[in-house]
């Protein structure tokens, strides 16, 4: 809630105007949107780092702690226990994407994380969401009951975008994409999102961003081209 030019007289504070609910967001997987933020670090970005040029600010209940971010350069910067989170994360996602799209015909089995690509953008500017690009691999089994086509190793990079670091082994992410990639599956009439091929995806996430990002590859994905 913004409030403009408070004053205080005595004992009471008095305000020019209210502007109402900042801000608005899609809610997560869904179509629906609401005003305000589900993201409190993108809040802050909004409302603090988008008004430095004109504004000092104060950060309080928590929000101060977005003020000391800093952007992930590299695999080893994020811990283990945050790596964690954003595993399950991305593995909550991608099984809601095989409830709602694969038919009850097709299943996916030995859902594993495969390796993760940590992109850096060359120049870091204020769009935090494009400073760099951390995405988790998992590559699973995709099989169809009826032999539409053979069993086949399809690949779901689920992507984040702007991760930072905060105090206290804390880490927020700005953006989530989501999973890169749509792919045929062999010569049936069947897709998926993700890869079939592992060299594709490398040259969908790599090669075709060395303009503008440095790249870091775990040892699980180095064969696809390294």
């Amino acid at each position: 809630m913004r409030f403009n030019n408070i004053l205080k007289h005595g004992g009471a504070l008095n305000y020019e105007e209210n502007k109402g609910i900042l801000g608005s967001s899609r809610l997560d997987g869904s179509s629906y949107s609401t005003k305000g933020y589900i993201n409190p670090f993108v809040c802050y970005l909004d409302i603090v780092e988008e008004n430095k040029e004109d504004y000092t600010a104060e950060c309080g209940d928590g929000f101060e702690l977005y003020a000391q971010n800093k952007a992930i350069t590299k695999l080893s910067d994020i811990t283990d226990a945050y790596r964690q989170t954003l595993q399950a994360d991305a593995l909550e996602r991608i099984n809601s994407y095989i409830a709602s799209d694969y038919n009850d015909k097709t299943t996916v089995s030995d859902l594993a994380v495969a390796g993760e690509y940590l992109l850096v953008a060359k120049t870091q500017g204020t769009d935090f969401e494009k400073n760099n690009k951390y995405i988790i691999v998992y590559s699973g089994t995709v099989s169809n009951a009826e032999g539409k086509f053979g069993a086949t190793t399809v690949y779901f990079p689920v992507a984040y975008n702007g991760v930072v670091s905060l105090p206290g082994d804390q880490f927020m992410v700005t953006e989530t994409e989501g999973i890169a990639g749509h792919s045929k599956i062999g010569d049936s009439s069947y897709w998926t999102d993700g890869y079939v091929d592992g060299a594709e995806m490398y040259k969908a996430i790599i090669s075709a961003n060395r303009d503008k990002y440095t790249y870091e590859v775990s040892e699980g994905l180095k064969s696809f081209g390294e």
